[in-house]
């Protein structure tokens, strides 16, 4: 059993870093942001751009998607692309396209709130599920 973890440990490629970004679904270009956070790591940017709108065309496009990218010494790299998150959730229930420059004056209603808990606990819920390993 070490050995099996020994064995595991030396065949993992060594990480040169961590890279997150927010990307729109569907609309990754070797522009910015992309493009300066992945060249800076000699990762081919064409690559990213046609796997990550392959991965995200079945989303709208102004969806922004949260990605954490692994890159790796030998300038492979490895990506997962996330849901919004709950501010922008929060936002377009609202119909607001930014947040209150005045913190307590400008708010929403509270069942826009709801709805918006309604739909990040059932994003938690398809996550646990494909997660999860059931036994037949």
């Amino acid at each position: 059993m070490a050995m099996a973890t020994l064995k595991d440990a030396a065949a993992r490629k060594p990480v040169l870093a961590t890279i997150r970004l927010i990307v729109s679904a569907g609309a990754a270009r070797p522009a910015p942001p992309v493009g300066p956070a992945l060249g800076f790591y000699r990762l081919n940017l064409m690559a990213f751009c046609k796997d990550f709108n392959a991965r995200t065309q079945k989303y709208k496009a102004d969806t922004p998607r949260q990605v954490t990218l692994t890159a790796y010494k030998d300038t492979t790299f490895e990506f997962v692309v996330k849901s919004p998150s709950v501010s922008w959730f929060l936002k377009k229930a609202a119909g607001i396209e930014t947040a209150s420059g005045r913190p307590g004056h400008n708010m929403c209603r509270l069942s826009h709130f709801a709805m918006c808990m309604r739909l990040q606990n059932l994003n938690r819920l398809i996550h646990f599920a494909s997660t999860c390993h059931l036994r037949p």
